[in-house]
């Protein structure tokens, strides 16, 4: 088994252990309580992601929720930390402010962000 493979275990033990976490990809979870847990309809540039995590390239990334063209508030950033034993440790320790935030958010708030220009509250 090589490093990285290893490495994905270790990270699937991990969310697992965590609940709340589905596997999207061989190397790709996403945290379902995002926005409280509601869904939308999916449209491309819209639909704001939920919080996830991936191993690639050698490096763990989480990406908050948000969207791509959002303003400040409501962009979706990513924090990347080494594909290691030791950046596990720092991405798991990170998990818990990142879980606790992506439950309390409002997903219309994203969504209207995208719609309706740099941030609605400004309207």
């Amino acid at each position: 088994m090589s490093d990285e493979d290893q490495l994905i275990d270790d990270i699937h033990d991990a969310l697992t252990e965590r609940r709340d976490w589905n596997r999207i990809s061989i190397e790709a979870w996403e945290y379902q309580p995002s926005y409280g847990g509601k869904r939308t309809n999916f449209l491309d540039d819209y639909t704001p992601y939920p919080l996830d995590l991936f191993v690639s390239g050698g490096e763990i990334a989480i990406s908050t929720p948000g969207v791509a063209g959002g303003c400040e508030q409501h962009v979706r950033t990513r924090h990347v930390f080494p594909g290691t034993q030791r950046g596990l440790r720092a991405v798991i320790a990170a998990l818990g402010e990142h879980e606790t935030a992506a439950r309390g958010l409002d997903i219309r708030g994203f969504g209207e962000c995208v719609l309706y220009g740099d941030c609605v509250r400004d309207l």
